[in-house]
């Protein structure tokens, strides 16, 4: 592609570079992954919130130092700390205590 206007080809050229770039990480998948699931699980079984959120926040912490990972790996840590939160809410009910 051969045009007189530098900008046009500068943006195409850029485009292409962007285009091969994966959107979004694998460890920023696992940790918005873990932590959905902990979110989930936290209400049935505490203890399988507690522990998938914290593996979750381990993981989204990970994925926070990459860049092609850091937007999921948010909202990962995010569900993990509302995981956290909720299975000691139920545990607390569950035995009493609230």
């Amino acid at each position: 592609m051969t045009s007189d206007n530098p900008v046009a080809e500068q943006l195409v050229a850029d485009a292409r570079k962007n285009a091969d770039k994966p959107a979004n990480g694998p460890i920023g998948i696992a940790a918005l992954v873990l932590g959905l699931v902990a979110l989930a699980g936290s209400g049935l079984v505490p203890v399988l919130g507690w522990v998938l959120g914290a593996v979750a926040i381990v993981v989204a912490v990970l994925g926070l130092r990459r860049p092609d990972s850091a937007n999921n790996a948010k909202i990962g840590l995010g569900a993990a700390v509302l995981a956290l939160a909720a299975a000691t809410f139920f545990f607390l009910r569950a035995t009493g205590k609230i």
